[in-house]
């Protein structure tokens, strides 16, 4: 007998709280470079802190359970970053 999975049920395994809590949290880390470029500087520790926190997630997403959910929140966090940028385009052609 072949069972099927509903979409609700598969993506409440995939994403759940853990991945809205951990892209809430993941956020700051993610922008915080495009924030500091913008201001005129970054510093070497926060960059390395950034590609951790990329190597973390990327390992954290083939995990199951919450370590993926927790993994896929990070990643969702990171999608941010162009829309950062976006905003911060919009505001150096709105005040050139």
């Amino acid at each position: 007998m072949v069972t099927t999975t509903s979409g609700a049920n598969y993506l409440g395994r995939r994403f759940g709280p853990a991945s809205f809590v951990a892209a809430l949290l993941n956020a700051p880390i993610a922008v915080a470079p495009v924030l500091l470029l913008m201001l005129g500087g970054i510093s070497v520790f926060f960059l390395v802190m950034v590609v951790l926190d990329l190597v973390v997630a990327f390992v954290l997403v083939f995990l199951r359970g919450h370590a993926g959910q927790i993994g896929r929140g990070m990643l969702i966090a990171w999608a941010t970053v162009p829309v950062m940028a976006i905003v911060v385009l919009g505001v150096v052609v709105a005040r050139a």
